[in-house]
């Protein structure tokens, strides 16, 4: 089935994957791939499916049109913008997240 929306990415969300990336292979070598491949799979299936991730619980978040996915110990934060998957930062659950935003 070929996918009905497009992913875009924020210049944050490139730069915390490069740092998820990073800190991977420092701390967990060789963890990387198969990270950035359920990753990926997670990222395939808001192509498909947009409002398959949860409705951000916080606030403010939820009243910017935010929406979340867990892939591991990580969240996406993402917004559905007409045929568009924007993502907008890729954190670790266990930070301020709601101060990164």
């Amino acid at each position: 089935m070929k996918p009905s929306f497009s992913l875009i990415y924020s210049d944050h969300a490139l730069q915390d994957l490069d740092e998820i990336g990073h800190f991977l292979e420092s701390e967990r070598p060789g963890a990387a791939p198969a990270f950035y491949a359920r990753l990926e799979s997670g990222l395939t299936r808001l192509r498909h499916f947009p409002l398959s991730g949860a409705r951000c619980s916080d606030a403010g978040l939820k009243h910017r049109g935010l929406r979340q996915l867990i892939v591991d110990e990580y969240l996406i934060f993402y917004a559905v913008i007409g045929k568009f998957v924007r993502i907008h930062r890729v954190v670790h659950g266990k930070r301020d997240y709601p101060h990164l935003m």
